[in-house]
């Protein structure tokens, strides 16, 4: 079977992630990438064309699907350019900085009968995957923890809320299944440093049938943390991604859960060359994209800071 050919937007730290992973996978080849890095092709293989305008990139004959990952204000302009180009289009997250442009993307892609998908790479994490499977154990779900940060990075363009929050509210939306209905958004010593922005943020979420999300993320920990929590009628169920373990709480029992020793990353890649493979045209994965936006837009709103970039 031929691999899916890559055009990979963007080569700074997530970009080279994405080679590395690309370059160790199978069912896929890079074979196009657009950077301006001199030092470029030495991430590539030999044979990848490396391109300095991103649109001829895309354009490449022997491309058949792209994967965005250059800075989140340039999403938009390239997504819907692959759309445009019938290609199919994996973005990295956040899919954008506002609101108007998230649902173009999906417009156009629903349009196009073209594929978008966006890159919430802990929905294939092999531990959350198993807490999801196991969330019947826990009874009816009435409450997800989430508590993700670090101390950095600091980025200029965006604030914390928008680099570390999507992976924790995909995850909320993919559990519970529908937007939530009221959205809360605080943030404690949010500065803007010399190297970028820097802050805690916490958000509350209410969802149908009386679920409550409680996310905290930041760039201001003490140390490096990545937890979910779901708690239901029967007991409660806990991935800590840093220590790799998995917990079933029940009847004052606590039972490990086997993690799979997979890599997220290398996942998400793989689901993606599938669904190009298979000519699938829609993914939920965008409709919780637009979503997102929709929930961070609307916690800008709540903040004192109002500067979202």
């Amino acid at each position: 079977m031929a691999p899916v050919r890559l055009c990979l937007l963007g080569a700074g730290r997530w970009g080279q992630r994405y080679i590395d992973t690309i370059s160790t996978s199978a069912g896929v080849a890079l074979t196009a990438l657009a950077s301006r890095n001199p030092a470029a092709a030495a991430f590539v293989p030999q044979d990848c064309h490396i391109f300095t305008d991103w649109r001829e990139a895309v354009r490449a004959e022997d491309v058949d699907a792209v994967i965005v990952a250059t800075p989140p204000a340039l999403h938009a302009e390239m997504a819907l350019a692959a759309i445009a180009a019938g290609r199919p289009v994996l973005i990295e997250k956040p899919l954008t900085l506002s609101l108007a442009e998230a649902q173009a993307i999906r417009d156009a892609a629903r349009g196009s009968h073209v594929l978008a998908s966006v890159g919430h790479i802990h929905l294939h994490n092999g531990g959350y995957l198993t807490l999801k499977r196991h969330l019947p154990a826990i009874g009816r779900l009435l409450h997800i923890r989430c508590e993700a940060g670090n101390w950095g990075p600091f980025r200029p363009d965006v604030t914390p809320l928008w680099d570390w929050a999507p992976h924790d509210l995909s995850m909320c939306l993919d559990l519970v299944g529908s937007a939530p209905i009221a959205v809360n958004c605080e943030n404690s010593a949010l500065e803007q440093h010399e190297a970028g922005w820097a802050g805690n943020f916490r958000l509350t979420l209410d969802f149908p049938g009386d679920i409550k999300a409680d996310i905290r993320v930041g760039n201001m920990m003490a140390t490096r943390t990545r937890q979910i929590e779901a708690r239901g009628t029967k007991g409660s169920l806990v991935f800590d991604d840093i220590a790799h373990t998995l917990t079933l709480r029940r009847d004052k029992t606590e039972t490990t859960l086997p993690v799979p020793a997979t890599k997220p990353l290398a996942c998400q890649i793989d689901a993606f060359a599938q669904a190009v493979r298979k000519r699938r045209t829609r993914d939920p994965a965008l409709d919780d994209g637009v979503e997102i936006i929709d929930i961070l837009n609307e916690c800008e709103h709540q903040l004192p800071h109002k500067q979202m970039i």
